[in-house]
């Protein structure tokens, strides 16, 4: 008998084999489950788990690795419930709301090939910034879905006097989605836009105009945050322990 036959006959004894079925249904199972995570929108990380999972049915199909599918499972459990928990703890407190300091959060679009590299912000960021809010007794609201126009609309807002931009961005700019990026250029106008303090909570570099060159007197451009490099959730919780120690 040939090699060829015999591989033949080796496929078709693994193709109904126990452990194929078995993998086989975890695949399945998998995919069902992504699919509706997806379509209910649970958004932190996901375009990250389904790109893996491409990478996991590789070596389903050419490995007998039984760790492949556990491990994924395992991974996106994790994603779940970062991505609940971030859910949970936004729920406690007033959203979409014009108040003295107002927090704009990424919101990534992960459908969108772009999602899949500009990360946002983890559940220990919201409470690091709550903590640090609630300390200084400020009334605040998150801002869960910004557009363009409601960045407009909260910088031109007099009452508004302090605004945070959390998630994904640069010194020059910030991703509102993937699909929708903000430049702090167009409010170079002082009058229109002033504000007591902006934060920066994203990446920045030496180079380039922050926000606070546009829309904070001089005299208050300590008291803002901003970051010259690439930074993690450490970053954040460290320098808001920092100020809140000074209150």
């Amino acid at each position: 008998m040939s090699s060829g036959s015999l591989g033949f006959m080796n496929s078709r004894e693994k193709v109904f084999s126990w452990s194929f079925l078995v993998e086989l249904m975890l695949l399945l199972a998998y995919v069902v489950a992504q699919f509706f995570i997806i379509t209910g929108d649970y958004s932190l990380w996901l375009l990250l788990v389904v790109y893996l999972w491409f990478m996991a049915i590789y070596w389903l199909c050419f490995t007998e690795g039984w760790a492949v599918p556990y491990f994924f499972a395992l991974l996106t459990g994790a994603f779940y419930l970062e991505i609940s928990a971030i859910k949970e703890e936004l729920r406690k407190y007033t959203q979409n709301k014009h108040t003295e300091a107002v927090i704009i959060l990424t919101n990534m679009t992960w459908f969108e090939p772009d999602s899949f590299k500009d990360t946002s912000f983890l559940s220990s960021d919201i409470r690091a910034i709550t903590t640090y809010l609630k300390k200084k007794k400020q009334d605040f609201s998150f801002f869960t879905n910004p557009s363009l126009v409601d960045v407009e609309k909260i910088m031109a807002d007099k009452n508004v006097e302090e605004v945070y931009f959390v998630g994904h961005g640069d010194t020059e700019k910030f991703k509102l989605s993937s699909r929708e990026t903000v430049y702090y250029s167009q409010f170079d106008d002082f009058d229109k836009y002033r504000k007591e303090y902006v934060h920066q909570l994203h990446c920045g570099s030496l180079g380039g105009k922050k926000l606070m060159d546009y829309v904070v007197p001089k005299k208050n451009h300590a008291g803002c945050i901003f970051f010259p490099k690439e930074i993690f959730t450490k970053d954040i919780k460290d320098e808001l322990k920092s100020r809140a120690e000074l209150l």
